[in-house]
């Protein structure tokens, strides 16, 4: 594993080691791990810029655009299951 993938790693289990509810815990990790992928594939959008490789960029740009829907769909189904907007839940927010 590399830093950010144990940084990650760590953010997971304050989250799920934080005294809220399932849900919460649920859509704080799910959002702490697609941020981590659209971080990835930020940097890999731009390294195929400065390559000029056109159809890797167009593959890299459906991924990030699939990844940004997957975070619209969670919110909504949290906003149906919970009346709320989403937002980040922190250790001291109880």
């Amino acid at each position: 594993m590399n830093k950010r993938e144990i940084q990650l790693q760590r953010e997971l289990e304050e989250i799920f080691n934080a005294k809220h509810p399932l849900i919460d815990q649920l859509a704080n990790a799910f959002h702490a791990v697609i941020q981590w992928h659209l971080e990835e594939d930020q940097n890999e959008i731009e390294l195929l810029r400065a390559m000029a490789d056109k159809e890797g960029l167009v593959r890299a740009q459906i991924k990030h655009s699939t990844l940004q829907y997957a975070v619209s769909v969670l919110d909504d189904c949290y906003y149906r299951a919970v009346g709320q907007t989403w937002r980040l839940k922190e250790r001291s927010d109880e």
